[in-house]
């Protein structure tokens, strides 16, 4: 391609995505050496990554009659990539310790409004907090049915 002075602004932004995209891969030589990857066994390719997600996503999600809300598919997913890469045990139990956290808040949050609606009911009536939750008039006007 032949440049004119007229052409000067356009060279200008080419020679510059040029450059932009010479520093992206002279920034990356290191994670280029594909004859060396090669003899060191690595695949080179995206075929694998492609095969596993058909094998860990699609087959899981995608069968016949399957639907699944948004909000449930990355956690079905990491549930699926731990049994695929044989980490069940070590993503269970990082799972069961994050569920018994939210039980443990629930259980928290519980108490706090029932002591709230026990306050209340004392407030309310004049009388005292411990009566109040002991005969479970608290329980009652809290919407808490255990009692």
């Amino acid at each position: 391609m032949r440049w004119d002075d007229a052409d000067q602004p356009a060279r200008t932004a080419v020679e510059l995505e040029l450059a932009t995209h010479l520093g992206y891969l002279e920034a990356r030589v290191e994670q280029m050496q594909y004859p060396q990857f090669r003899a060191e066994g690595w695949p080179i390719g995206s075929g694998m990554v492609e095969r596993a997600n058909k094998l860990v996503m699609e087959d899981r999600l995608k069968g016949a009659g399957m639907h699944w809300a948004d909000a449930n598919v990355n956690p079905l997913l990491a549930l699926r990539n731990a049994v695929c890469n044989d980490r069940w045990d070590e993503t269970w139990t990082v799972i069961e310790q994050k569920l018994w956290r939210e039980v443990v808040m629930i259980r928290q949050r519980h108490r706090a409004e029932w002591q709230a609606a026990c306050l209340a009911e004392a407030l309310r009536t004049g009388g005292d907090a411990r009566r109040a939750c002991a005969s479970g008039t608290a329980a009652h006007a809290s919407g808490d049915r255990r009692a």
